[in-house]
């Protein structure tokens, strides 16, 4: 695994600290090559990845929780990862390289209502037509 530039290393930590966490080094060698995975977008993947840590479970209880290691930032990963491919398998037209342009069927897409007293919008279903 090649060593995260130094520039890199800053913004990673930089970042964990704004959210609270400690980073050991192995778990910024785990962030850094997560972040490898999306050159083009690295500020996104860093918010994705540091969103998911914050919805694990932390124990309070102890006074070191906020260090994260290398074991709890490859869950995180592993899980973004295998939704990433998931999605990628599941498109219809998925190609080795990735499209900037999705075609979307408009009768696909459901029909909304608005309601003026509720205010919120709901899933209009005809009744007429056929399922």
């Amino acid at each position: 695994m090649a060593t995260p530039s130094a520039a890199t290393r800053k913004k990673l930590q930089r970042k964990f600290r704004l959210r609270g966490f400690t980073l050991k080094v192995d778990a910024l060698e785990e962030a850094a090559a997560f972040l490898a995975r999306f050159p083009d977008a690295e500020d996104d993947a860093l918010d994705l990845l540091l969103d998911e840590l914050d919805k694990e479970p932390r124990n309070f209880s102890l006074p070191l929780s906020s260090i994260l290691d290398r074991d709890a930032v490859r869950r995180v990963v592993a899980l973004l990862v295998e939704a990433e491919e998931a999605v990628d398998a599941a498109s219809p037209a998925a190609t080795s390289a990735r499209s900037a342009l999705r075609v979307v069927d408009s009768f696909v897409v459901p029909r909304f209502h608005y309601d003026p007293i509720k205010k919120v919008f709901y899933e209009y279903v005809d009744a007429a037509s056929p399922l």
